[in-house]
């Protein structure tokens, strides 16, 4: 790959130990988005197991200015959810450059 700005999407599949419902699944998915988008300046949405209380699937997108420092974030990502979201447990982990 050429050097230079890179962008890459990162998926991640959530256990959501603590949650009884979708709706509050939505609850602690709300709050987790809001706090990732604001510490580490990425875009984030749930892609996919919409309908399931206690999975979840999100994606996360980025710009860096090289694959190391974007993993450096991602890996500061993960340990941010495991410290502060401790009914969420990270089962899947993936990382694509566009």
């Amino acid at each position: 790959m050429s050097s230079g700005p890179r962008v890459a999407l990162f998926c991640l599949h959530l256990f959501i130990a603590g949650s009884q419902s979708l709706k509050q699944k939505r609850g602690i998915l709300q709050s987790l988005k809001a706090r990732i988008r604001k510490q580490f300046n990425v875009s984030v949405a749930e892609t996919g197991m919409h309908e399931k209380w206690q999975v979840a699937e999100i994606s996360l997108s980025a710009v860096a200015p090289d694959a190391s420092r974007f993993e450096a974030t991602l890996n500061s990502l993960i340990e941010f959810i495991e410290k502060n979201y401790s009914d969420v447990e990270i089962t899947y982990k993936d990382i694509d450059y566009l």
